[in-house]
């Protein structure tokens, strides 16, 4: 996931304490289009076969159902050989048929 700082936090410099939260925007894996806050994220999990990386795992999220199908596409059999597995995302009811259009 690509997490931009738009506002550092301000942090008292006698006590250490936050004074104010840093504020983060957070951008598509895939096109880099702003997140809207409003709507819920697309998160896929790649989890990496030990002897390429003991214990690696990437965290993405994409804007959108196409976002995410287009990145899986994107990567060569070289990549996904270094896979152990992923999580996809819960798909509910009328969102089903518009995640299979996009496999196609």
């Amino acid at each position: 996931m690509v997490r931009k700082v738009v506002k550092d936090a301000v942090i008292c410099p006698e006590c250490k304490q936050v004074k104010e939260r840093a504020v983060e925007e957070t951008f598509c894996d895939y096109c880099g289009k702003q997140f809207d806050p409003s709507k819920v994220s697309i998160d896929i999990r790649l989890f990496f076969k030990k002897d390429v990386d003991l214990n690696h795992t990437d965290s993405l999220e994409f804007d959108s159902h196409a976002c995410a199908i287009e990145w899986l596409k994107s990567k060569p059999k070289k990549f996904w050989k270094k896979v152990d597995f992923l999580t996809l995302p819960y798909i509910h009811g009328d969102e089903a048929l518009e995640f299979l259009e996009l496999l196609k």
